[in-house]
């Protein structure tokens, strides 16, 4: 004769319900962990960038336009770096000349042709963004950005 097991019928059923005595002490010893709050995140450091600033073009027919050397690819995918300025609250970083420090966030874009050293954006972009310029190998989505005084670039 075949013998499956010496802990006898009621094996399966005693298993179960060590189980569910584990799983219930578990979430015990979770939910009193519960009463104080979690210590605080701290800021990712990040070192502050000085870049120039360039602002997206629109033509007569509508179309938006961006300095070709805003565009970069992150993973594979196209976008420009748009300078987010600072939230009213909690009170914005300053940088060491006391200036306040914007944000750079990566925007995805679907790029069209490019014309005199200007790529034109299909999609992506509203028109009225300021974009981060100038060297962007060190820019990462987030990243503090001060604008160089007197770089900021307008078109002709």
């Amino acid at each position: 004769m075949y013998r499956t097991s010496d802990a006898g019928p009621a094996a399966p059923a005693r298993a179960r319900r060590r189980g569910r005595a584990l799983a219930l002490a578990g979430v015990l010893a979770l939910l009193a962990g519960c009463g104080s709050p979690p210590p605080a995140t701290p800021p990712l450091a990040r070192p502050v960038l000085e870049r120039p600033v360039g602002r997206v073009y629109r033509d007569a027919q509508e179309r938006l336009y961006v300095p070709a050397e805003a565009v970069v690819q992150r993973g594979g995918i196209p976008g420009v770096f748009v300078l987010q300025p600072p939230a009213p609250f909690p009170p914005p970083a300053t940088g060491a000349g006391g200036e306040t420090l914007a944000h750079a966030r990566f925007r995805m874009i679907r790029p069209g042709r490019t014309v005199r050293e200007r790529v034109e954006v299909l999609a992506g972009l509203a028109g009225d963004e300021r974009l981060v310029l100038g060297s962007l190998r060190d820019v990462l989505d987030g990243s503090p950005i001060v604008a160089v005084a007197g770089a900021a670039r307008e078109g002709d």
